[in-house]
């Protein structure tokens, strides 16, 4: 059974409306963000696929939509634990032409805070339509400056 290919949105369509999200994000609403991808070949891993120390290639500066929950502090035994959930929405567009694609497990840095990357949400399409995907929702948690190898420590 062959899907139909839009009545309301044609190539055109969707390329203007690229083009104003990309206008809106980069020239209006301008919040900018770093992401850190991680650097695979010189990360150390085990035999799980988890590391301890995780190394990140440089950041790459972009603009996106940025949803924050409202922070809280725990406190169990440790010390005060501050956690902050964050929503990052990245135009799909804005993606290919910075050449970065957020992943799960990379690093975000947004108002000199750290965030880590933990869900990764694509799936909202223009009509209905999964060949004209526009955005990517990153679920993010803010994460400690010592866990990463991104800022050199002071002494």
């Amino acid at each position: 059974m062959e899907r139909s290919r839009g009545r309301y949105f044609s190539r055109r369509d969707v390329r203007f409306m690229n083009s104003l999200n990309g206008e809106l994000m980069l020239n209006i609403i301008e919040q900018i963000i770093v992401v850190y991808k991680i650097n695979p070949e010189q990360t150390k891993s085990t035999i799980y696929g988890e590391s301890m120390n995780k190394v990140y290639y440089t950041g790459v500066e972009t603009s996106c939509l940025v949803e924050s929950d409202p922070q809280s502090t725990s406190y169990e035994g440790f010390g005060p634990d501050v956690k902050k959930g964050t929503i990052f929405r990245f135009h799909q567009k804005l993606c290919e032409a910075k050449d970065i694609y957020p992943e799960i497990g990379d690093i975000v840095m947004w108002e000199n805070t750290f965030f880590e990357i933990s869900n990764i949400v694509e799936n909202q399409f223009l009509g209905g339509q999964p060949e004209k995907n526009y955005s990517l929702l990153c679920n993010a948690h803010m994460t400690r400056k010592s866990k990463l190898n991104i800022v050199p420590r002071t002494q």
